[in-house]
């Protein structure tokens, strides 16, 4: 595994196996059906029991496998409000995952944006640990976070105001600059 590759290990569903056990991938079709009708079992379970901590976790596990991360940020989020203490570290967990992709999508477009994922993420992987002191995946991702923080953080400095940056001349083009202006007519 690529070191500075947020580690993913630990999706955790808590569902019934039988809903989402695995298929093997030679039955391609027959799994895109077990899917379908695992995501139907999945709605109808919320529709009776919107308030179940674990319904939501596993929206929020089959939203982030379909790179939905706002949804599945929202689903952990509501999930996490819902749970007791021991769901929410491996909800924090993946929250933390979720913030991070998000951050990432983010971070050339909108670096402000990206940041406050990015922290958010560390929050979240701060909680997994104080859950958990000997999770290693949550504590490298923080690690993780805190270098992608540092490294926005750094090019926001190196940015003007406007969002642009700033452009450093050469000293060589200074001088010609310089020459040009003090030659330039006075008028």
């Amino acid at each position: 595994m690529n070191p500075k590759t947020l580690r993913l290990a630990t999706l955790w569903l808590i569902w019934p196996a039988s809903v989402w056990a695995g298929v093997p991938s030679a039955q391609a079709p027959e799994r895109s059906q077990h899917d379908e009708k695992a995501a139907t079992q999945l709605e109808r379970a919320l529709t009776h029991h919107p308030d179940d901590p674990a319904l939501h976790y596993n929206l929020g596990t089959k939203l982030y496998r379909q790179q939905a991360y706002p949804e599945a940020t929202g689903a952990f989020n509501h999930a996490f409000a819902k749970s007791g203490e021991a769901l929410q570290g491996r909800i924090s967990y993946n929250l933390g995952n979720s913030q991070y992709r998000q951050g990432e999508a983010k971070e050339t477009s909108a670096p402000t944006e990206a940041l406050t994922h990015y922290q958010q993420a560390q929050e979240a992987y701060r909680m997994t640990i104080r859950q958990d002191p000997h999770d290693l995946d949550a504590k490298f991702n923080h690690e993780l976070v805190e270098q992608r923080i540092k490294r926005v953080q750094e090019q926001q400095a190196t940015t003007c105001p406007s969002g642009t940056s700033q452009p450093k001349e050469a000293p060589a083009e200074q001088a010609q600059e310089q020459t040009a202006q003090n030659n330039a007519p006075q008028g």
